[in-house]
């Protein structure tokens, strides 16, 4: 991710983009559809592996300078090698990235865990206690693995997932505020607008109408 910021919606699931992160996608995955409305600059490499290297539908790389740019020169590279050449250069910047990934934050499968839960699960109001018992560690070392890693706190992240999801029930799905209200498991109509006001800046009905 070069520059800028936004929503992928990856497999149907969320994906925040931040411009300096590395991203992962599982193989067979083709369509990642920005949902944002300011531009963004990226560069996407398609490559096959003999090997499957994650089970999610994404990763993001916890990558950091000045190795970030050294992998994606690397990875470039690759285009223009064929044969045994470009899978040892695939297997060797992938390989870069995974392990800098877990030695740059030391909880990369923690952080995927709970990631990976709070994506299959949009529709649920999950507790930061359960987040911090499924990661297995303490609330305090979960809130510095997400800035660590998203520059959010874990109850952001909820936040997030759920208004994304709030929006594609909206506008893909055509239901009601209320009928969205009543999924998410909020008291009330008025609460889940509250909060879709706090985090987009206009009610959701009119986010319905303005898209």
């Amino acid at each position: 991710m070069e520059s800028g910021q936004g929503d992928f919606i990856v497999n149907k699931m969320p994906l925040s983009i931040t411009a300096g992160n590395v991203y992962l996608l599982a193989p067979g995955i083709r369509e990642a559809r920005y949902s944002g409305k300011t531009p963004v600059v990226y560069d996407y490499i398609e490559f096959d592996l003999p090997r499957k290297l994650i089970d999610e539908p994404f990763l993001i790389c916890g990558i950091q300078e000045p190795f970030r740019d050294a992998l994606i020169q690397l990875i470039r590279c690759t285009a223009q090698d064929t044969g045994a050449l470009r899978h040892q250069l695939l297997s060797a910047s992938i390989g870069l990235a995974l392990h800098d990934s877990a030695v740059n934050t030391g909880s990369d499968l923690r952080l995927r865990r709970v990631l990976n839960f709070i994506e299959k699960h949009p529709d649920q109001p999950v507790k930061i206690g359960a987040l911090v018992a499924l990661a297995g560690v303490s609330e305090a070392h979960l809130r510095r693995i997400f800035h660590a890693e998203l520059g959010i706190s874990p109850k952001q992240y909820l936040v997030q997932a759920r208004m994304e999801y709030a929006c594609r029930l909206l506008v893909a799905e055509g239901l009601r505020v209320g009928e969205v209200a009543d999924l998410l498991g909020f008291a009330s109509p008025f609460q889940f607008s509250a909060q879709f006001r706090r985090f987009y800046g206009v009610a959701p009905s009119r986010y319905t109408n303005d898209q």
